[in-house]
């Protein structure tokens, strides 16, 4: 005859071990997630819009603040479109690599049980030509005499 409580500890803890043991390593080796829209951000303010032209194609970087030597690469699909899955829970570090001409803006998330899964636009802005002070010095040296 068997113990009555050992009948009990077993039919209500051995579930519980069974399925920590089971979702433990899953969450563990990763299952968050980074996706968004690479876009040239035509007025700078770093926000997706309607108007703005998607860059199919990026290279995208994502690389885990918590372990700097783990970085992912995906390329951008034709819509712009980009996914990098199976990250484990941590701070990344996300950016586009551009060609000469353009900067990309490297932006921080978070990934953890409250959000797994990160909406990040990447925006990739032109790099605007600083003004010349000998062809316009009015712009950089106030009149001293009037």
């Amino acid at each position: 005859m068997q113990h009555p409580v050992r009948t009990l500890f077993l039919s209500i803890c051995l579930p519980v071990l069974v399925l920590v043991t089971l979702v433990l390593p899953v969450a563990a080796a990763g299952g968050g997630l980074v996706s968004g829209k690479v876009f040239l951000d035509a007025n700078r303010n770093l926000q997706a819009e309607p108007a703005e032209i998607a860059i199919s194609g990026a290279t995208v970087h994502v690389r885990s603040i918590d372990r700097p030597t783990n970085i992912y690469t995906v390329t951008a699909d034709a819509n712009g479109d980009y996914l990098v899955r199976d990250l484990r829970y941590g701070k990344y570090e996300v950016w586009v690599e551009v060609s000469a001409g353009y900067e990309s803006i490297m932006l921080t998330t978070s990934l953890g049980e409250a959000n797994g899964a990160v909406a990040l636009d990447l925006p990739v802005q032109e790099i605007l030509a600083t003004p010349d002070p000998a062809a316009a010095p009015d712009l950089f040296m106030p009149a001293l005499f009037g």
